[in-house]
């Protein structure tokens, strides 16, 4: 169908004082323009509260093919019957979206009913609304978007329609089963498709879409989980391997940019921004993804080491994907049995540079935080070792 568009509404479309207005009328009629080849258009017809709207359904027929009492073509061909079909889709989507209006307490008329069904930016289903809305986020890195979009493709694969009127607690409770269970999604990575959804959902309440729960019960959980990193002996193994003669190419560029992110701090989204020629003088100028703020950083030893070592570092890139795949095969090669991805150089960065006498406020800077409490988690992660080694003291009393 080549459907009408246009403008999207944020506009806000509740009624305080009256409620759904039932008697809205829709039908399919022929217009009485015709095409080159003697055809006349079907129109859906809008009516109610005295008013009127029509949309061009995109389907053209012959006056003698067309069921006036049944609203439908003879389906005398195939074709005839596909475009049968097509008008029954239609027909339900108005029925959706009336019984929507109804149970949202949303006052409609023809106009509102008709920009509901052209209109992509939905306030009827979510799944619209979530894909439309991520479009006019347009201050979000690419690492970002991917991750917003493959949490609405696991939506769509639970359900490919969700009206705004099913969305409550018990449904969330459901949903969050389902990728437990159906997924086998982590709680930090379930934690993190609820707040994504959380956050369209409050899109949508401040653009007038009355919600059947208090959002604010709404408890995504934790997206932090453990920060995993490679203690000294473990990142000194990674090292060795980089630098040995018997690494294959792809895994040294990957290991590369791996260790590259140990020894800066770097997110791998900054990583993904630099190209070699950005490296003058030890020193990289780069505008981070996070607070798009200009930053010159300089090399230490190791980082211009490891530069130096594989030319094809910062020229031939993979995706992030690919990247956290290769980095979890180069671990379990080296005999680390730890969840790594590649976040987790940045989290070795920071032990590192904390064991090594750093100031807090400086590592701060180093890694960009806005809020020092992101980076004091790192002196938690010093403290629960440090009291690891409490328990040495044990082997001195051993039979």
């Amino acid at each position: 169908m080549n459907l009408i568009k246009t403008e999207l509404i944020f506009d806000t479309l509740l009624d305080t004082h009256k409620n759904y207005v039932s008697k809205m009328n829709t039908s399919f009629k022929l217009r009485k323009d015709l095409n080159k080849d003697g055809m006349h258009p079907i129109y859906i017809h809008i009516t109610g509260n005295g008013t009127r709207e029509f949309i061009n359904t995109g389907i053209h027929v012959h006056p003698k093919n067309w069921l006036t009492d049944k609203q439908r073509i003879k389906p005398i061909t195939k074709e005839l019957s596909d475009q049968n079909l097509v008008l029954d889709k239609i027909e339900s989507k108005l029925h959706d979206i009336k019984i929507a209006f109804r149970l949202t307490d949303i006052y409609a008329t023809p106009e509102l009913i008709k920009k509901e069904f052209l209109n992509n930016l939905s306030r009827i289903n979510f799944i619209s609304f979530y894909e439309e809305s991520l479009k006019l986020e347009s201050s979000l890195g690419a690492g970002r978007v991917r991750i917003l979009k493959s949490i609405l493709n696991k939506m769509r694969e639970y359900k490919d329609y969700i009206p705004f009127h099913e969305m409550d607690l018990t449904w969330f409770k459901n949903y969050r089963l389902w990728l437990k269970n159906v997924k086998k999604n982590n709680e930090v990575t379930i934690s993190t498709n609820l707040r994504a959804i959380k956050k369209f959902l409050r899109i949508a309440q401040k653009s007038g879409i009355r919600l059947r729960f208090d959002l604010d019960e709404l408890k995504p959980g934790k997206t932090t989980g453990n920060r995993e990193y490679l203690n000294e002996a473990e990142l000194k193994k990674a090292m060795k391997f980089y630098f040995s003669d018997f690494i294959n190419e792809t895994n040294k560029i990957v290991l590369g940019y791996f260790l590259f992110g140990c020894m800066t701090g770097l997110r791998i989204s900054n990583i993904q921004r630099l190209k070699r020629k950005d490296f003058q003088n030890n020193e990289f100028s780069l505008i981070m993804v996070k607070g798009n703020k200009d930053k010159i950083l300089s090399l230490n030893e190791t980082a211009k080491r490891i530069l130096e070592h594989c030319p094809e570092l910062f020229e031939k890139k993979y995706t992030n994907e690919e990247l956290n795949r290769q980095i979890k095969r180069i671990m379990l090669t080296l005999g680390i049995p730890k969840r790594i991805s590649f976040h987790c150089a940045r989290h070795t960065f920071a032990t590192m540079m904390l064991r090594s006498g750093s100031k807090l406020e400086l590592l701060q800077q180093l890694l960009g935080h806005t809020n020092v409490k992101h980076t004091m988690i790192y002196t938690h992660i010093i403290q629960e070792d440090a009291n690891k080694e409490l328990f040495l003291l044990d082997n001195m009393f051993k039979a």
